[in-house]
């Protein structure tokens, strides 16, 4: 468990590992704080964001339980690079959604059926009722589905019931190792 927010601190940079055994250099365009120059340092693989590393193990740190709801999307139709078949169907077109009233680049790709089977309906102005349908846990990237229940922080992070119990709950970090 770490004592206080203050004693974290995010270096960017990259490792050389030298011939002795779990050693390296760390170098960075960063200023580094003086208390940290020739100290042993947890070294946090890229993958994970300091965030990850705050949410879990600060106790200050706010979460609810909650229920995942569908939010309404906005949509448009792309054209495919290539040919893909999906349930059977040979599919050229895709649908790109990204949530309604968020400066994302984030978005998903749902196939336009030439049958026209589809639970999307974009609507005159781009918006799809209800067509963004899931998040993500930030530590095991598990789906979590509208109407199933995971943990929310104010910045609107979510974590699923699972890694809520395993790691958050206990402050237990070793998520980042498994």
């Amino acid at each position: 468990m770490i004592p206080s927010a203050d004693v974290l601190t995010a270096l960017h940079g990259y490792l050389q590992f030298g011939s002795v055994e779990k050693a390296a250099r760390f170098y960075t365009l960063n200023d580094v704080p003086a208390e940290a120059v020739d100290q042993d340092l947890t070294y946090v693989h890229p993958r994970w964001h300091p965030r990850h590393v705050w949410m879990v193990s600060l106790p200050t740190w706010k979460w609810r339980r909650s229920e995942y709801a569908a939010r309404d999307g906005v949509g448009k139709i792309v054209e495919g690079t290539q040919m893909s078949v999906v349930d059977g169907e040979e599919v050229r077109q895709w649908i790109q959604v990204w949530e309604n009233g968020k400066d994302s680049s984030l978005s998903r790709y749902y196939p336009v059926f030439p049958s026209g089977k589809s639970s999307l309906r974009i609507g005159p102005d781009g918006t799809i009722k209800g067509g963004w349908t899931h998040s993500h846990c930030e530590l095991c990237n598990r789906q979590i589905d509208a109407g199933t229940y995971g943990y929310i922080d104010p910045s609107e992070h979510w974590v699923c019931e699972s890694c809520y119990e395993k790691y958050v709950k206990d402050h237990n970090l070793a998520f980042m190792f498994e």
